[in-house]
């Protein structure tokens, strides 16, 4: 990934980052299973406590990041401004709910009133349980995004095609 964000940034080339960052957003699922698989979450330390607080999910910005990579390789002219910027609002709203949990179990709760975790062995707050239910209903939203997004990408293909055939 860093790699790709040299060589974008060198070459001035957007759709490199875009890649670099579609990468990210696939690997960060697939670290989640191996660092649980590593006993992470049975280490019942810090460890277990950042497989329940850190962002691993990111299905909200996966079509959205498809999408912009697709025109940034078909399209010279395309520039990611504010319009566009709004299709990740739905993958930034996450971040922010990730960041009430964490600054809600951890920093207050734990760290400044020097509450213990009630929940997993004394490694997950109350706010983290309460959210299950909410990242299971979030992912479906973003199956929804990426199917909505897989056929904007294939729209936007459809027309690429035609203007390769015409010229």
């Amino acid at each position: 990934m860093a790699i790709l964000l040299v060589r974008g940034w060198r070459r001035g080339m957007a759709s490199d980052g875009w890649l670099a960052l579609l990468l990210l957003l696939n690997t960060l699922p697939l670290t989640q299973w191996m660092l649980g698989f590593a006993g992470w979450y049975d280490s019942h330390d810090a460890y277990s406590t950042f497989m329940f607080y850190f962002p691993f999910s990111h299905w909200l910005a996966l079509g959205p990041t498809f999408y912009f990579y697709f025109r940034s390789l078909t399209n010279q002219d395309f520039r990611f401004g504010r319009a566009e910027k709004l299709h990740f609002l739905p993958a930034a709203v996450y971040l922010v709910w990730r960041l009430v949990l964490f600054g809600y179990d951890i920093a207050w709760r734990h760290w400044s009133l020097g509450e213990p975790f009630t929940g997993h062995f004394g490694t997950k707050g109350a706010l983290a349980g309460l959210s299950e239910g909410v990242d299971g209903d979030l992912e479906l939203l973003g199956y929804i995004s990426i199917f909505a997004y897989g056929r904007l990408t294939l729209r936007d293909y459809q027309r690429y095609r035609r203007y390769l055939d015409d010229n």
